[in-house]
């Protein structure tokens, strides 16, 4: 029985054929279980190998038309303030730990950091992390934050604009003096570089191939090879 078929104009295209509608009459599945995982995998390695991706892999992103703009620029609108927070306040927090008003900062930073990742998910900063924290015991979050001036360095073509926002925003005179505002950061209550966790130089070839995991390194700025994530390693070490 052929089906009403109403043209919508809102962005998608949202308009299906009768072909696709009843395609779409199966049974249910559980998007917790194996057969849904399974299913998903599928279609997005077929999605790579209709654009001809190549190494690339395909990132599902539920909403409409307009949603990947939407979380776009709310995760560079979190990810911004949550930065500024962190700057600001990091210096006070190390005069006086106890201080209400700095830990409530330092909690919204974390908050916001949170919602601009789950937005648009992670990349190479916890690709990079996750044998750090395997092999070497570095706590996840320290070891994400140790390679991301390096890569902030590296991407810095790209980030200009959000760079250039924190430099006027946080009342600096340039982009050198916001690199040492974070080299700065965690200096005296953090460890900040690889040796001072036990790592060796000689592991970290073997560190910067354990890295280069396709889901994450793919969802960067810009695609890192090996030579890349070893000398982000190097800068750290």
């Amino acid at each position: 029985m052929p089906i009403k078929r109403n043209i919508l104009r809102n962005p998608g295209p949202a308009t299906t054929t009768d072909t696709v509608k009843i395609a779409m009459v199966v049974p249910d599945i559980c998007p917790r279980e194996q057969d849904f995982t399974n299913l998903l995998s599928e279609r997005c390695e077929d999605l790579v190998k209709i654009v001809k991706g190549g190494d690339y892999v395909c990132l599902v992103f539920g909403g409409s038309g307009t949603a990947v703009m939407d979380s776009c620029l709310n995760s560079v609108v979190f990810g911004l303030e949550a930065i500024m927070l962190i700057l600001q306040n990091v210096p006070r927090l190390k005069q006086n730990p106890t201080e209400a008003s700095v830990r409530r900062d330092l909690l919204r930073a974390a908050s916001l950091a949170g919602l601009a990742i789950s937005l648009t998910q992670t990349a190479a900063a916890h690709a990079i992390s996750y044998p750090l924290t395997l092999k070497f015991g570095i706590p996840h979050g320290l070891a994400a934050a140790l390679p991301l001036l390096p890569l902030i360095k590296l991407n810095r073509s790209l980030l200009s604009e959000h760079l250039n926002f924190l430099v006027k925003n946080l009342n600096l005179s340039s982009e050198t003096e916001l690199d040492k505002q974070i080299t700065e950061t965690p200096k005296s209550i953090l460890k900040s570089h690889l040796a001072e966790f036990g790592v060796s130089r000689d592991e970290l070839p073997e560190i910067a191939r354990l890295s280069c995991t396709a889901q994450r390194m793919t969802n960067s700025a810009t695609l890192l090879s090996r030579t890349d994530v070893l000398s982000i390693l190097q800068a750290i070490y």
